[in-house]
């Protein structure tokens, strides 16, 4: 936390003087006959506490569990900390009861729980892993591309670029029904500016959320260009919804202070023990976008050729559902007639 923000919360402290407030109010209360009056003068004491103690947290940075950042524009800052291990807060959530359960389609890595269970600090578990009651193979298909140049940072203006076409060609081979998500805004933007498609699409931003879906289940063979939230918890049944393309590996960004420092506690372990696994969990929250009841169909289509080309490639298709694999959009093509022929 730079010095001259440290030195601004010491006086801004100073000037508010919320424990002063905070006392006379307690005094006041006590000569308020209403409790409805009372209860509100209790809330706002407890409010003033409350900042009062965020200030003083920012000031002393004492919580070593915490990581403290500024943020904002040229408008307005932010003060911000979160908790870097979620061990001890979890903890004393589930200590509270007897037994807990919990429950979740993508919580495995590589086939086990063992990142979940280290994250959260897991030790006294039984575990079970149930089979899907999809039957992947027979209901979709994973294309991966293995042509497009790797999307690392010193190829990641071409990757864009060249990304469009490759989506195009897939959007027209499932015609429309699509869910492309990426994990940044800036090439979100470049592929809605550029694309050259017949089918109608919209962009995460263009309407709020609840609606963005509603317009999608309304209009026949859309598509949707979407990033963050929409990689999990977006539920549509059905032909409506039949790509899914996920334009590249959602690993964490560096420049996010939460995600820096618990890289950095980790040492030469950060990405085998947090990067990748993290990236695992969101890629399958992806691909369950698809296939969300025993009717349904489609394909799956990763545009990030390190699935194919790295060495740790193998290990990120094994985690998710066993698919076909095709390499070529004839291919996806092919799939899409046929099933269509059938329904």
């Amino acid at each position: 936390m730079p010095a001259i923000v440290v030195d601004g919360l010491q006086n801004l402290k100073g000037t508010l003087s919320l424990e002063k407030k905070a006392k006379k109010l307690s005094a006041y209360k006590e000569s308020v006959d209403k409790e409805e009056a009372k209860d509100r003068i209790a809330t706002t004491i407890s409010y003033l506490n409350s900042l009062e103690n965020d200030i003083e947290d920012f000031i002393e940075q004492r919580d070593e569990n915490k990581v403290y950042y500024v943020s904002g524009n040229n408008k307005f800052i932010e003060l911000k900390s979160n908790i870097v291990e979620s061990r001890v807060p979890f903890g004393q959530l589930i200590n509270a009861y007897e037994s807990v359960i919990m429950t979740s389609a993508t919580l495995t890595t590589g086939g086990d729980f063992s990142f979940i269970r280290e994250r959260l600090g897991i030790t006294d578990f039984k575990e079970m892993i149930a089979g899907s009651p999809f039957d992947y193979r027979k209901q979709s298909l994973l294309y991966i591309d293995r042509y497009l140049p790797s999307p690392v940072k010193e190829n990641n203006e071409a990757f864009q670029q060249k990304s469009i076409e490759v989506i195009e060609g897939l959007i027209n081979a499932s015609k429309g029904k699509a869910l492309l998500l990426f994990t940044s805004y800036s090439h979100l933007r470049l592929v809605s500016e550029n694309i050259n498609i017949s089918y109608p699409f919209k962009s995460q931003g263009d309407m709020p959320p609840a609606r963005l879906i509603e317009w999608f289940r309304e209009t026949p063979d859309s598509v949707i260009l979407a990033t963050a939230t929409f990689w999990q918890g977006i539920d549509i049944k059905g032909e409506d919804l039949s790509l899914v393309v996920i334009v590249k590996m959602p690993f964490g960004s560096p420049g996010d202070p939460v995600y820096d420092e618990r890289c950095r506690r980790l040492g030469g372990r950060w990405f085998t023990d947090l990067a990748l696994p993290s990236a695992i969990l969101l890629l399958k929250q992806g691909v369950g976008r698809l296939i969300r009841g025993v009717e349904d169909y489609g394909v799956v289509a990763i545009l990030d050729t390190r699935l194919i080309k790295s060495s740790y490639g193998r290990g990120i298709v094994s985690s998710l559902p066993e698919m076909d694999i095709v390499h070529n959009i004839d291919d996806v093509k092919k799939f899409f007639d046929k099933e269509q022929a059938v329904t």
